[in-house]
Formats: structure tokens, sequence, C-alpha cells
């Protein structure tokens, strides 16, 4: 081999060498601080109360041996006016590497103001580091907000597992924290959260107007959002007749709703086709076609009810948590130009709803 060819084939191997995949800035479990939640709670008008919560590997190892258990969840509070210093602040008390990128929920104060709401998304979502599809929750403003699952053999947050499972609740209220920032800066659609009610009871939204302090929906308000949003996928009713109960499980809804637009109002024309069980009636009820439909009947107007409530609210505090501001002026580039730098509410909402209710009688009741 002369010595061209051995320069070559040392070149080649240097590319080779370079070209290889590999770890090369990965850290150890024992050099990183894996921050699985965060907390954000007012601390002064113009700075927060951050709070990392990082999971504790003793807890597993000792639930696993039987072992007396510490703490599932180490925490590291700081004051800050941002998320960029309170990772700076946090860093200064840890002897690892935070690390937000398996980051799992923000849980977020009610009383924290939607313009503070909104610096603070758009610059969590500016860091390439960061998981966009983390869940984001409201809670009252509290010390110490986490809420563990503790029938686990590893720690496990419980708005984690909640969130994940799209079929275990009645209905599916999640928000990644990218639909929160998408709705923060979109035209015709105001953000919207699940709200928490002690002990991590989550039936309510919580919607946030353009500025201000955001406002909670009523359990009727958000049940009537999630049945137009096709959010609905194992929800119940329950209502008197004839001196008994009548009871309505495992009912799954799917809405379609047509747009159009007519002096200054956005019109709304929702059609929802609702399938449930009729589990449970009174003694004397006999179970004939014309008292099924009675019970048919009898949901739909629940239905109607609660889903003309949620219209309701969005146009007593001109907010659009459906998005239909902003489904309509897509649909209409023309004039969607001239609201692009309008939030929330574009036009007040005048809603039609027909609901169609099939109720089956056949089966096993829970």
């Amino acid at each position: 081999m002369t010595w061209k060819q051995w320069i070559v084939s040392g070149m080649l191997a240097v590319l080779l060498g370079l070209s290889l995949t590999g770890c090369w800035d990965d850290e150890t479990v024992t050099q990183r601080a894996t921050a699985f939640v965060l907390s954000i709670m007012p601390a002064s008008d113009h700075e927060f109360r951050f709070t990392f919560y990082f999971p504790n590997p003793a807890q597993s190892i000792s639930t696993n041996v039987n072992l007396p258990s510490s703490e599932p969840f180490a925490k590291t509070p700081v004051i800050a006016h941002s998320i960029s210093q309170a990772i700076r602040e946090a860093q200064r008390d840890l002897a690892r590497d935070l690390f937000l990128g398996q980051l799992q929920d923000i849980i977020v104060s009610r009383d924290i103001p939607a313009q503070n709401i909104d610096r603070l998304v758009q610059e969590y979502n500016r860091d390439a580091y960061s998981s966009n599809t983390v869940f984001v929750v409201a809670e009252p403003t509290g010390p110490d907000p986490l809420p563990v699952t503790t029938q686990e053999p590893v720690p496990s947050v419980y708005y984690t597992q909640y969130f994940n499972c799209s079929t275990c609740q009645p209905a599916y209220l999640s928000r990644p924290v990218w639909k929160v920032w998408d709705a923060f800066v979109t035209p015709g659609v105001s953000p919207i959260i699940p709200y928490a009610s002690p002990p991590t009871r989550i039936v309510r939204m919580l919607v946030y107007p353009v500025k201000g302090r955001p406002v909670l929906m009523t359990r009727d308000e958000s049940r009537g959002w999630a049945l137009m949003m096709n959010h609905v996928h194992k929800e119940s009713y329950w209502f008197r007749k004839d001196g008994g109960a009548t009871v309505i499980k495992r009912l799954r809804a799917r809405a379609h709703v047509q747009l159009t637009y007519r002096a200054g109002h956005l019109i709304a024309n929702v059609r929802i086709d609702a399938h449930g069980s009729l589990i449970e009636w009174p003694p004397d009820f006999l179970v004939t076609p014309q008292n099924v439909g009675l019970a048919q009947a009898i949901t739909s107007k629940e239905i109607i009810t609660e889903c003309l409530k949620a219209v309701d609210f969005a146009n007593r505090t001109r907010t659009d948590p459906f998005g239909w501001g902003r489904n309509y002026l897509f649909a209409h580039p023309d004039q969607g130009l001239q609201f692009a730098s309008q939030r929330g509410m574009v036009w007040p909402i005048t809603a039609h709803v027909t609901v169609i209710t099939h109720l089956s009688t056949s089966g096993v009741s829970d």
C-alpha cells in the first residue's frame, strides 16, 4: 500500500468514526435530576413559587423489598418571575443537572391571571428541551399541590395516570401544554384547562379570557362543553320518574357542528347522537317502546340544557372555549385577515342544539 493509500484510508477511518451515532453527551442517572412535575403558584404580584418534583428511587426500592418507605417525591421550591429564572435558581440547589425532558404535568394556580399564564406557557414552549405533550391542570392555591398514586410500586403522579387513560373517565378532559399555547396565540379560541377540586376531583373546566382572572365553569357547563367537543365516552344521567329513579349509564356522544355567520353572530347548528344503556328504572316502569322513548326524550332534553348552559357561559364571559370562531375563520380566510390579532371570542354565539338519544335495555347492568 502506497503512502497516498495510507492517507486516504486514515481519512476514511476518521470520517467513519465521526459519522457513528452515539450518546456523546449522555449523562448517567446519578448526574441528572429528572423533574416529573412543575407546580406554579403565586408568590407576589410579579413573582411565582415554582416547585420542581423529582421521583425518589428509594421509594420504589423500599416498596419492592418491603422496607420502610420514604417520601415518593423530592421537591425543590424557588421564587422567581419566570421559568428560566426558576430553572437557574433550582439548579443552584441541586447537585445534579436539572432535566425537564420527561416532565409529565404542570400544575398552575387558578388565581394566576390569563396574561401571566400566557407569558409562562409561551416561555415554556420556546424551550426545545422540554416536552410539549405535558398535561396542564389547575388547582386552588396551596403549599403542596402534588397528588401521588401510592398504589404503584414506582412513584407516579395521579394526574399523569388519570389523563393517560382516555377511556377510563366519563369525559376525557386532558389538555396538553401545546394545545394551551395554541389557544393563547390563535384568534377565535379561548384556552381551557381541567380544574382539580379537592380531593383531586376533575369534573370542571377553567377558561381563560384575554386578560384577567380565569373563570370556572360549573359542572353542567363543563359537561355541556365536553359533549359538544366529543370528549364524552361513558357519562351517566339520573332523573326521577313515576316515584323512582331512572339511571342511564355508559352514555357516549358524537357531536356534528355546522357554523355560519349572520348579523354579527356566529350561528352554531349542533347535532348530537347519544347512545347509552338504561340500567335502572322505577318498579312500576314497564320497559315498553313508549316508555323507553320517554326516557330517551328526557335524556335528550337534559343534554340540550347542559349544552346551552355552556354556550351561555361563553357569551357571558366573552370567551370561546369551543374554538368555533377559530374554525370559522380557518374555513373563511378572507374574513380571517381582519381578526388576525384578536384573541378569544370574535363574535357572540347563537347555538341550535338537536340531540337524538338511543337507549338500549339489553345486557348485564353494572
